[in-house]
């Protein structure tokens, strides 16, 4: 103690100290002194906790980030605080009664419930029973604060929750991803909104779960309108894009909590890990990702077209019953009965009819995909046409192959090829004529369309007459008209064809490289084909020598297209500057690569918006910003051009780590290791390994 004296200490506990302004501090490792005459606090303790001191005029003041807990007097040299005493003597009773040593009693039932290991009082009361234990007293076996703390559990509600009596009372929101495979427009995430009442959703696709508060405003400013009601409640997860953060103020609301607030929205939130409260949207999610993962499945299209998949799986539960509405959704929303007769197999093939004003007389009226959506603001169908300029197109004039094999099906369609000999009446030598006939298994898509001026094919007649002209035999005079059924204009030859095709499918690609050719097992056909085809190409002097143009390099298959070194023309005033002005002379280089390839006509077609790799964050931002900026009124106004190609989608500026930047071994120096690595990564290699 402070005069060097010793003293027994009976306990050790906390102590609740309450001032007579109804503030209190819970004072942690108290020491229960009872030879102590005095309630000593130490100063030094209340510092380590946070609390500021002012003293002055005999005056002892207490606060705690400007906020005023209590006063206490000088009384003898000491300080003494002014506590309330309707509750500070009681409470330092029952605090010592709790730290005062007391006889162990045997027949108590809380020092066995201890000994055992905390367990339940019915196990306790089955070993009186056995007489494995004496009678106990279980007066002190009404609450056990361990017990409490190791076998706390989740509370889960069974009572159902109250269901809105109309549309928009209540909306259910949750997001869910991101998705390994973004879609061609970089999309990652999918938000789903909703209605209690009728159980309708709306599902918006998100490149980052930030967009969340746009498309927020954009549902709620559609279904109101459309409605002609007010949304009124909210409900969602206590997410950071939802909820904001939790500080020791309380809550600081987010974007999206500050638009529900602006609107008068009140927004309810679960508790943090009981998903169970938001079961409407969590509920929704997963039978949307159970469904596109099963529509998927059904063909094999690219992982990318998955929004598609999404966005018709939703459009389907929409005009589906469910057990928690007793109509569909559609009719409850839409105050109408859906029609299910233009509802066709995803990913099934179809014969597309595109709209193009500058066809021409000879040119297909079709072209060949696959079936993918319904349209979210027309009347028709969405299809995937790998084949097509736009890749992506929407039509009402199609002919759908639902009944044969799915997209992409990796099962070979089974052929058989049959010789059938039909013998020529009319002629009295009879020769045979072998006419093959080409049999394709039900399993295939081929369709067949017959009329009163066709044969069917592959049908088979009774005394078909098959007419043998010789060159030098001279016409009758006298015509009449055949009595013979007439024979399509168009020959069996389509159908082999197709078949061939087919059956090549199989077979072991061509190699693409001289390499690859000359390590196959066919490599001295390879080389002797290529001698042929150069020494051809020698004699009729297909090509013209000519220099090659000033500043330019040739490059083989897989390396460097494009690469300018230069100073820069302009003087930016920062770095993130400096980066958005490179990343705009890579835009144009790009959009002029994509015209040029597209050009060549070596591909069908550049739907994805080209990817443009920045290691600067502030750059990449700023190039998907929309708002104004102080820092952009002083740029030119033909490098903001880059933020209209991102919005167009024609190009992506996306982040990526510096160890990750392949281009600056062209920029500046590296260790060899890393230089290296990056070397390869371009696709720059050395002359001999192309041979």
């Amino acid at each position: 103690m402070g005069n060097r004296m010793k003293a027994r200490i009976e306990g050790i506990g906390t102590y609740r100290l309450i001032f007579d302004t109804s503030c209190f501090i819970d004072l942690e490792n108290c020491l229960y002194v009872p030879e102590c005459a005095r309630n000593l606090v130490s100063v030094s303790r209340l510092d380590d906790l946070g609390f500021d001191f002012k003293i002055g005029h005999g005056v002892f003041s207490l606060y705690r980030k400007d906020y005023f807990y209590g006063n206490g007097t000088l009384v003898d040299s000491l300080y003494k605080f002014n506590l309330d005493k309707s509750f500070s003597e009681s409470l330092f009773n029952i605090e010592n009664q709790g730290i005062k040593r007391s006889a162990s009693n045997e027949n108590s039932a809380l020092l066995w419930h201890k000994r055992l290991g905390h367990i339940s009082k019915e196990r306790m009361m089955r070993l009186i029973k056995k007489e494995l234990l004496p009678q106990l007293d279980f007066s002190d076996l009404d609450v056990c604060i361990e017990c409490i703390k190791g076998k706390q559990t989740k509370h889960i509600t069974k009572k159902p929750a109250t269901r809105s009596s109309q549309l928009l009372e209540l909306i259910h929101t949750d997001i869910c991803g991101p998705f390994d495979a973004p879609s061609w427009s970089g999309e990652k995430y999918f938000i789903t909104f909703i209605d209690d009442y009728s159980r309708y959703g709306y599902t918006y696709l998100l490149h980052e779960k930030a967009e969340s508060v746009n498309v927020l405003k954009v549902f709620i400013d559609e279904v109101e309108r459309q409605l002609e009601k007010k949304v009124k409640v909210v409900r969602s997860d206590r997410g950071g894009e939802f909820y904001g953060r939790f500080t020791e103020s309380g809550q600081c609301p987010g974007p999206f909590a500050k638009l529900l607030e602006s609107k008068g929205i009140c927004a309810k939130y679960t508790m943090s890990g009981t998903p169970q409260q938001n079961g409407v949207a969590e509920r929704r999610n997963r039978t949307l990702m159970e469904m596109v993962r099963s529509i998927l499945s059904n063909c094999k299209l690219p992982m990318s077209l998955w929004i598609y998949a999404l966005k018709t799986a939703t459009y389907i539960l929409n005009r589906v019953p469910s057990k928690a509405v007793p109509m569909t959704p559609f009719e409850l929303f839409k105050g109408r009965k859906p029609s299910l007769r233009h509802l066709r197999v995803w990913g099934c093939p179809a014969e597309v009819k595109p709209y193009n004003p500058h066809e021409n007389k000879l040119d297909s009226r079709t072209v060949s995909g696959y079936f993918i959506g319904y349209p979210e603001k027309s009347k028709g169908f969405v299809f995937y046409c790998h084949n097509h300029s736009t890749r992506i197109v929407e039509t009402g004039n199609a002919r759908f192959i639902e009944n044969g094999e799915t997209s992409g099906s990796s099962e070979s369609r089974g052929v058989s090829i049959n010789e059938i000999r039909i013998a020529d009446s009319s002629s009295d030598v009879q020769p045979q004529v072998v006419v093959p006939i080409v049999g394709v298994q039900p399993n295939t898509a081929i369709e067949q369309q017959n009329d009163e001026h066709t044969v069917p094919l592959n049908q088979e007649t009774d005394n078909e007459h098959v007419a043998i002209q010789e060159e030098n035999v001279v016409p009758q005079q006298n015509l009449r008209r055949s009595v013979r059924d007439r024979r399509s204009a168009i020959t069996d030859d389509y159908v082999v064809y197709t078949v061939e095709n087919e059956c090549n499918m199989n077979l072991d690609a061509d190699p693409k490289t001289f390499r690859k050719a000359m390590e196959s097992d066919n490599s001295g056909k390879w080389s002797s084909a290529a001698e042929e085809e150069i020494s051809s190409m020698d004699v009729n002097k297909v090509w013209d020598l000519v220099e090659l143009p000033d500043g330019f390099k040739t490059v083989g298959s897989g390396g460097a297209v494009s690469w300018k070194s230069g100073k820069q023309s302009v003087i930016a005033t920062s770095t993130m500057e400096a980066e958005f002005v490179t990343c705009y002379e890579a835009t144009i280089q790009a959009l002029w690569l994509r015209n040029f390839i597209s050009g060549l006509g070596i591909v069908d077609s550049i739907a994805k918006p080209l990817r443009i790799y920045c290691d600067n964050s502030a750059a990449v931002f700023f190039s998907k910003n929309d708002k104004y900026s102080k820092g952009a009124k002083h740029m030119e106004i033909k490098y903001l051009s880059v933020k209209e190609e991102v919005q167009k989608r024609r190009v992506a500026i996306e982040h990526i780590r510096t160890d990750m930047m392949i281009a600056d071994p062209l920029t500046k120096g590296l260790p060899p290791g890393i230089y290296i690595g990056h070397v390869e990564k371009m696709g720059i290699m050395e002359k001999t390994l192309l041979y």
